[in-house]
């Protein structure tokens, strides 16, 4: 019996965080040029520029430590990965979201 596995299921929410990967990586070749970029009336751009940065980074960082965790498990019901492991790293990215949220 041939067993698909559920990584096919999320096909699409795979695409969708390989997309914001490559965002992130394009972002952050702008971050170095907004860090370098030394005036003084831009200091609220940078900031701005850096939390929308942030917030980029960890959804994408989250969202795919989530799904990969969560494909092992369902793939393999007798895997060592705890339901612990699933939910950790969004609630550690939704942490971080708030806390930038709440800083500015």
């Amino acid at each position: 019996v041939f067993r698909l596995s559920w990584a096919l299921t999320f096909l699409p929410l795979w695409a969708v965080f390989g997309v914001l990967g490559l965002v992130a990586v394009g972002v952050g070749c702008l971050a170095l040029g907004v860090l370098l970029l030394r005036e003084p009336y831009e200091r609220g751009q940078r900031a701005l520029f850096l939390l929308c940065f942030v917030i980029l980074v960890t959804i994408t960082t989250s969202g795919s430590l989530f799904l990969a965790a969560l494909t092992r498990r369902l793939d393999s019901p007798t895997s060592r990965v705890t339901n612990a492991a699933i939910i950790v790293p969004l609630i550690c990215g939704y942490g971080v979201l708030l806390g930038c949220y709440l800083t500015f």
